[in-house]
């Protein structure tokens, strides 16, 4: 059922948008919402939890939510609290991202290092890679400390492993094929 509800209200939301005109603006809302939402667990249990009435739960909604997000958005929230939808919150999210990534022809790329990257590192990414493919690109930093250092970039189904891990890697197998012929020719 979850798959269903997330690309249901993902589209409804989408779709409301794209006729309204604020596509963009949506989902750096909605972007920022599921943050909250994240950062503030206690209040998606509240919006969850069965012991507080729907009414209460959309004065809530009003209280926490209205002036600092859209009309739009704040009415999203409460039909899917109405519905008892909130535990999906997340996933429709997901739903309407691939949407909006889709529609907007954006490239997503994960980077991997070992530690964060800067603000600025990955504004430099951003720039190369729009160059190279032609499109806009969103970046998602993942750190792996295994890595060791440099970075790994997964985009459009290619890997791009300038990782120090990877090189010791390479390092490793060539070594073992070394030994292997010397040995050999003993």
């Amino acid at each position: 059922m979850g798959q269903v509800v997330k690309n249901v209200y993902g589209e409804a939301l989408f779709e409301a948008a794209e006729d309204l005109g604020v596509i963009d603006a949506i989902y750096d809302e909605f972007s920022s919402l599921v943050d909250v939402l994240k950062d503030e667990v206690k209040l998606k249990v509240l919006l969850e939890t069965p012991r507080i009435s729907t009414a209460e739960k959309i004065e809530l909604i009003d209280k926490v939510f209205k002036g600092k997000y859209s009309d739009i958005l704040v009415n999203f929230l409460k039909v899917i609290t109405e519905k008892r939808r909130i535990p999906y919150i997340f996933d429709i999210y997901e739903s309407f991202k691939k949407i909006y990534i889709a529609y907007n022809d954006i490239m997503v790329a994960n980077v991997v290092s070992a530690q964060k990257l800067s603000d600025e590192q990955i504004n430099n990414l951003v720039v190369k890679l729009e160059e190279l493919s032609d499109k806009k690109v969103e970046i998602y930093n993942i750190v792996d400390e295994s890595v060791i250092g440099g970075m790994r970039i997964e985009a459009d189904g290619r890997i791009i492993d300038g990782t120090i891990s990877s090189k010791l890697s390479v390092m490793k197998d060539s070594l073992k094929e070394i030994v292997l012929n010397t040995d050999r020719s003993i």
